[in-house]
């Protein structure tokens, strides 16, 4: 294992989601609390040419990163946080929204969706199927090509923006140029080999993973459809080009390699990063960490790559 990954998990393990709490539970309560109170280490910002803080027709606060301009066009890219689809905000991925602003010169949306267990599904999918929305029609208005669009998030984040990509096709959408699942959740049943491999002492947990689900899903409804559980949607043909990004040492791994494979079946895959001796989250690490920087690497050139100007227009 990587010497700064296993310096990390020495100073988290006294903040692991309690082994047997439940949804529900005063363990679990008490722990999503804490989380939420958490103050956030400050990273370094990269600079952008302007940040706005706006909402959407809806109401859903956004933040939206324009990169210094050199008069052309920029491409969009719509971004949805990670934290198990209970926590996180408009600071969790500030820094990684930066980086992909200035490095790919692409105006980039952050979304700051409603949060479970107050606001379960399918509230968080809807805020961010309707910021997308939203982002293309007034992409002009940032310097922005609508029908350069891409969405992407990491862990929930990726969950939420494999979902908003499936619902767009089903209902015949302007197509996106492109998706970025960084380390997504995808399947709803965790019982893959990595989910038995690494389902504790590794950041993430299989129990806190069994509590994100029950915080989001509350009504009985079925997990496996493809809304809730996109690696499970049976046709993936249509879908945007796609880089998928997975860690060794996460329990998500082997679900994010499943669905690229699928995705590769239909000549929709744009990469795979397998990161070795990485677990999940490590794209937080920017730029510290030789694998986060050549994750981001990737993600930076995934944008630039599928973002070329198109005939597309906007919806």
């Amino acid at each position: 294992m990587n010497e700064l990954v296993r310096k990390f998990l020495e100073t988290a393990a006294a903040d692991a989601f309690p082994r047997n709490a439940r949804f529900g539970s005063v363990e679990a309560d008490g722990y999503l609390r804490g989380r939420r109170a958490r103050p956030r280490a400050t990273r370094t910002r990269t600079s952008v040419g302007e940040v706005l803080e706006l909402s959407t027709d809806e109401g859903v606060p956004v933040r939206v990163y324009v990169p210094a301009g050199d008069g052309k066009s920029h491409p969009l890219v719509v971004y949805f946080h990670g934290g198990g689809w209970v926590m996180g905000d408009l600071e969790m991925h500030d820094s990684t929204c930066r980086t992909i602003a200035a490095g790919a010169q692409a105006v980039v949306v952050n979304v700051d969706y409603r949060l479970a267990p107050e606001n379960p599904f399918p509230a968080p999918l809807d805020d961010c199927f309707d910021a997308t929305r939203w982002a293309m029609a007034n992409a002009a208005s940032w310097g922005a090509d609508g029908a350069r669009t891409l969405i992407g998030g990491t862990s929930a984040g990726g969950n939420l923006a494999a979902a908003v990509a499936i619902r767009r096709r089903d209902i015949g959408a302007t197509p996106l140029a492109g998706l970025l699942l960084l380390y997504p959740v995808l399947d709803c049943r965790m019982a893959t080999r990595s989910y038995a491999e690494k389902a504790e002492g590794y950041f993430l947990t299989a129990a806190e993973m069994r509590f994100f689900w029950d915080a989001y899903v509350q009504d009985g409804r079925d997990r496996a459809h493809p809304w809730l559980s996109p690696g499970l949607v049976e046709d993936v043909s249509g879908l945007p080009p796609t880089l998928v990004v997975t860690a060794e040492h996460d329990p998500l791994r082997d679900e994010g390699n499943a669905f690229a494979r699928r995705l590769a079946e239909r000549s929709s895959l744009v990469g795979l990063i397998e990161a070795p001796g990485q677990i999940h989250g490590f794209l937080t690490a920017f730029p510290d960490s030789a694998a986060a920087r050549e994750g981001m690497h990737a993600v930076i050139s995934a944008v630039r790559k599928l973002t070329e100007p198109t005939s597309v227009t906007t919806e």
